[in-house]
Formats: structure tokens, sequence, C-alpha cells
């Protein structure tokens, strides 16, 4: 996306309603690895942040947690 980013992605994605795919769980897997980063990640709509080079376990853990997450919700 040469004139877009991630954070203009979520952003687009949030804006949807629930069912048109605006719940969708996202992590941020991005070089930008301040503190500064995570939290402008965190508020452009991701629900974690993972920096590069990641631990691969890291990853899993982070992309596992979301998907027992979004199950817990659609099962209410």
């Amino acid at each position: 996306m040469p004139e877009k980013d991630g954070y203009w992605l979520i952003r687009r994605v949030r804006s949807l309603s629930p069912d048109q795919g605006g719940n969708t769980p996202a992590v941020a897997f991005t070089g930008c690895t301040t503190p500064e980063d995570r939290l402008n990640a965190l508020r452009a709509g991701f629900q974690t942040h993972v920096p590069k080079p990641a631990d691969l376990q890291e990853l899993a853990g982070a992309v596992a947690l979301l998907s027992l997450r979004r199950e817990a919700v659609l099962a209410f």
C-alpha cells in the first residue's frame, strides 16, 4: 500500500459495522517497536502489537488469544 499503512487499514476496518467485519481481530505485526508505536497501534484499533523480529511463539500466542476471544464473543 504505497500511500496507505496498517493504521489506515485498521481504521477502515473498525469503521465497518460488526456484520461487515468491523470487529475482526487484528494484530499489529510491525517493525515499529517503541512504546509509542505500541500505543499508536492499540489506539488505531489493533487488539495487540507484536514487534519484528518476533519470537514465533509470541506471534502464535497473540493469534491464538485473539482467536479464543473471538470464539467467546461469537458464543454469546
